[in-house]
């Protein structure tokens, strides 16, 4: 039977989360159509089959979580709540666990959170006591640690999901070290795609990051068509979940080559570590390779060999966590002058007029939120490109 399920999404990227499930579920489901999917602020919901829904964690690389809805219902009051709550069969995924309650409330009647828990918890013990739960359930949800419920009050309407995820889905399992300004795996993968989707179809690209720091933006570009290995999910612990589900090694074939540069010897390093643990569970095809480059931007030498048409992808200095003495118009350029990439994507600080670069053009201007921080994710195109 299908079910209701919620994937939250980074605030701005929400039609580039959309578009993902839409590309990678032909091939992770080719027999079914993609559901339709109804967007909110902050993500969207859809319908599918429970497994249809579990697997998405392995491999959609946007989410920040997929929540399952396990209970919607029009609630005024607590004595109502609580009746509400205590009637869900929570037999599917509840083994007694101890869950992180998560309470959003707008112009409902009920928005005292502490209330709310309170009426949740009562509601969970009533509901065991009707129906004990088994001691196998029990041994089976202690294996796991990071179980999480969300209620959300509009209005007078009550939604009840619980995490299918466990952490968030931007925690690969990879990435050991972090630079001195770090970019959440799920941020890199979705600006990434935004890149990706403006290049020309059917070409083997070289992608590079002329700041790669601890080599994020390499990391998701090179696993974006693979699923997550490295890491457990809520759902695998549900007492209702039986069968491991199939995960494929990957959706598509590539030849993509991959480059990361720095004159940071010791972020490199840190990339180095990185990629041991992202090739214990991944096997990059023998056309494909990714390469680490020890590289100042200003230096006359160009290191990589370049056999494929160039992506550029990259994160300026904010002049927050890391100082930006050079300006984003100098580094932009230099980057263009050095490397002639077809498309650039670089973050900068959020502008709506984004720096003007000889020979190239801006396509694009996503504007998004990094770590508090408003930046733009700006995308050149070359008008030797645009021109041919």
């Amino acid at each position: 039977m299908k079910q209701t399920f919620f994937l939250q999404i980074p605030l701005g990227l929400e039609q580039l989360a959309v578009q993902e499930i839409q590309l990678k579920w032909s091939s992770l489901f080719p027999t079914r159509v993609c559901p339709e999917v109804f967007l909110e602020t902050g993500g969207f919901t859809f319908e599918c089959l429970p497994e249809e829904g579990f697997i998405l964690n392995h491999w959609l690389k946007i989410p920040n979580r997929i929540l399952l809805r396990v209970a919607s219902f029009k609630c005024r009051d607590f004595p109502k709540l609580f009746k509400k709550l205590s009637s869900i069969d929570w037999k599917p995924y509840y083994g007694e666990q101890e869950f992180k309650i998560h309470v959003s409330s707008s112009e409902s009647r009920l928005f005292d959170e502490r209330k709310i828990k309170s009426a949740l918890i009562d509601g969970l013990k009533r509901f065991v006591q009707k129906s004990p739960v088994k001691k196998k359930s029990m041994e089976k949800v202690s294996e796991f640690k990071d179980w999480n419920l969300y209620l959300r009050f509009e209005e007078d309407w009550c939604q009840v999901s619980i995490d299918t995820s466990g952490e968030r889905l931007g925690l690969r399992g990879y990435r050991k070290f972090i630079g001195k300004a770090p970019l959440r795996e799920n941020l890199a993968s979705a600006l990434f795609y935004c890149l990706i989707n403006e290049a020309q179809k059917n070409r083997d690209y070289h992608i590079i990051d002329p700041l790669c720091g601890s080599g994020t933006f390499i990391s998701e570009a090179a696993t974006f068509y693979r699923p997550n290995k490295h890491r457990q999910f809520a759902y695998q612990y549900f007492p209702s979940h039986n069968n491991e589900l199939k995960v494929h090694d990957t959706l598509f074939d590539s030849k993509f080559q991959y480059t990361g540069l720095d004159k940071d010897a010791k972020q490199l390093e840190q990339f180095e570590k990185n990629l041991e643990a992202l090739y214990e569970e991944i096997e990059l095809s023998s056309e494909e390779k990714i390469e680490i480059l020890e590289d100042d931007l200003y230096s006359e030498e160009i290191k990589i060999k370049n056999d494929n048409e160039t992506l550029l992808i990259t994160n300026l200095p904010y002049n927050v966590r890391i100082k930006n003495a050079t300006g984003n118009k100098k580094l932009i350029s230099q980057m263009a002058k050095k490397y002639s990439p077809v498309l650039m994507g670089v973050i900068i600080p959020q502008t709506k007029t984004p720096p003007l670069v000889e020979g190239y053009e801006v396509i694009k201007n996503l504007d998004f939120i990094n770590g508090g921080i408003k930046v733009s994710f700006v995308i050149y195109k070359s008008q030797k490109i645009i021109e041919g």
